[in-house]
C-alpha cells in the first residue's frame, strides 16, 4: 500500500520555527512531508553554510564539485519517526585541488544524526539490542553499528584518566575449561577500565607498555591475587608500585586448604564420622561471626567429631582476625608471625602448602596494612559481568563483549 503524503510550504516565520524545532544547527528547514502510514515526519532542509573546510590543507572552500541527496534518521517527533532530508555536497579545494565531501557536526559516518545515535546509545544501557532495535524500527545489524560506533568513541574520552591504585582479577568465561579473561580495575572509582582476552603475562604487559610514562608514574600500588606472572609483569613495568595481594584471596586460599583437609578427613573417615561432617563445607568457610544458629550448633557437632578440623577452623578464623583487627604494618607482621609459629606448633600438615605461599608473599600481603587496599567490590562486579554474558547468550566477538562491560561497568559518559 502507498504511503499517504501530506506536504504544504510554509512561510519564513513557520521555517524558522521549524528550524528551532529541529535544533540541528547546520540546518535549515524548507519544507516537512508526514508519510501516515509509515508514521514517519520527513524535514526537507538546506545546509545552513555555503563554505566547507578541506580535511587534508584545512583550507576553506566554496566550490561544489558535486550533489547528492542524503536522508538521515533523527530523534522521533511528535510521536513519529523523524528523517532530515537534504542535499550532501562534495567540494573541491582551491588550493590541494582535492575533492572531499563536507562534514557535518550533527551528522554521524552512518545514516543518522549524532544525537540519534547518542539517544539509542542510552537506550542500550538500560535494554538488549534486539529490544532497542525492535522499538525503533531498526535492523539488529545497523542497531548493533550505531551501538558500537558510540562505544568505541567514548571509550576513547575515558582511557587517559590517572589511575592511582590498580585492581588486576581474572574471571572464568566457560567453566572447567580454562578460559579466564583479565579485568583491570580502578579502586578508587570503583570501576573497570579495561579487559583483556586472556590471563597471559605477555598480554597484561603489552597493555602497561601502552600506556604513558605519566600513565604509569601515576599507579601506586596494584592488588592482585597470588599468581607470579602478575607480579612479574608489575615488578617490570611499575617497579615504584606498592604490590598487595588481595586479602580476599589470601583468605581464599586458606579456605582451600581447610576444605582439602576436610576432604581427606571425610574420605578415610568411619561411616559415623562421616555422617557428622556432611554439610560441613560451608560451615567451616564461613565467617563464624556469620553463621546462623542451625550452623553454630553444625560447628559444635564437627568440633566434637573432629579435632583436626577444629584446630584448623580456629587456625582460619585467627588468621581472617588478623586483617580485620590489625591496623598497621608492623602489628600485623608481629601477628602474622605469630600465627605461623602457631600453625607449626600444630603440626598440621594440611597447611604446609598454605605456608609456602605465605613465605612466597608475606611482603605483597603485608602492604595490604599500608592502606588497607583490597577488591571487595570486584566481586559484585565479576557477577554483572557475568549477567553480561549470559544476557547475551556470550560473545564470539571479544571487543564488543569488552564495549558491553566498560558500558555498564565502567567510566563510560
Amino acid at each position: 500500500m502507498e504511503s499517504i503524503r501530506v506536504s504544504q510550504s510554509k512561510g519564513k516565520d513557520a521555517h524558522t520555527a521549524l528550524t528551532e524545532l529541529l535544533g540541528l544547527k547546520d540546518f535549515q528547514v524548507t519544507d516537512y512531508e508526514i508519510y501516515e502510514p509509515e508514521h514517519q515526519l520527513v524535514l526537507i532542509c538546506e545546509v545552513a553554510y555555503q563554505v566547507a573546510i578541506c580535511p587534508d590543507c584545512q583550507q576553506p572552500s566554496t566550490a561544489i564539485h558535486e550533489y547528492k541527496p542524503q536522508m538521515v534518521r533523527d530523534v522521533s517527533a511528535f510521536g513519529l519517526e523523524c528523517y532530515v532530508d537534504y542535499i550532501r555536497r562534495r567540494f573541491k579545494c582551491h588550493y590541494c585541488q582535492k575533492p572531499f565531501t563536507e562534514q557535518l557536526n550533527t551528522v554521524s559516518l552512518g545514516r543518522y544524526t549524532s544525537r540519534y545515535e547518542h539517544y539509542i546509545f542510552e537506550q542500550y544501557r538500560q535494554a538488549p539490542i534486539t529490544e532497542i532495535a525492535y522499538q525503533e524500527n531498526l535492523s539488529y545489524k545497523a542497531a548493533q553499528g550505531i551501538f558500537y560506533r558510540q562505544a568505541e568513541a567514548r571509550v576513547g574520552q575515558v582511557k587517559n584518566q590517572p589511575v592511582c591504585r590498580l585492581g588486576l582479577d581474572e574471571i572464568s568465561l566457560k567453566k572447567g575449561h580454562q578460559q579466564f579473561m583479565l579485568v583491570l580495575s580502578d579502586l578508587d572509582r570503583h570501576c573497570v577500565i579495561a579487559t583483556l582476552e586472556d590471563r597471559q603475562m605477555e598480554r597484561l604487559e603489552a597493555w602497561f607498555e601502552g600506556l604513558s610514562e605519566p600513565e604509569r608514574q601515576a599507579i601506586a600500588e596494584v592488588s592482585m591475587d597470588m599468581w607470579s606472572p602478575y607480579r612479574s609483569a608489575v615488578e617490570r613495568h611499575l617497579p615504584q608500585a606498592d604490590i598487595v595481594a588481595d586479602r580476599f584471596h589470601v583468605v581464599q586460599n586458606l579456605n582451600r586448604a581447610v576444605t582439602k583437609a576436610r576432604r581427606d578427613i571425610q574420605r578415610d573417615a568411619p561411616t559415623d564420622v562421616k555422617d557428622s561432617l556432611k554439610g560441613s563445607r560451608w560451615v567451616l568457610v564461613k565467617n563464624q561471626a556469620n553463621l546462623s544458629e542451625k550452623e553454630q550448633d553444625k560447628l559444635a557437632l564437627l568440633y566434637d567429631t573432629s579435632p583436626e578440623l577444629k584446630q584448623l577452623h580456629q587456625l582460619k578464623e585467627a588468621f581472617r582476625d588478623i586483617f580485620e583487627t590489625d591496623h598497621n604494618r608492623e602489628q600485623a607482621a608481629l601477628s602474622l608471625a605469630a600465627w605461623i609459629e602457631k600453625v607449626r606448633a600444630t603440626g598440621l600438615k594440611s597447611l604446609d602448602t598454605f605456608l609456602n605461599t605465605l613465605d612466597n608473599w608475606g611482603q605483597q600481603i603485608l602492604n595490604y596494612f599500608n592502606q588497607r587496599t583490597s577488591q571487595g567490590f570486584v566481586e559484585g562486579m565479576n557477577n554483572r559481568i557475568k549477567l553480561i554474558m549470559r544476557r547475551g547468550y556470550g560473545y564470539r566477538n571479544f571487543d564488543h563483549f569488552s564495549f558491553r562491560i566498560l558500558i555498564e561497568c565502567g567510566l563510560i559518559p
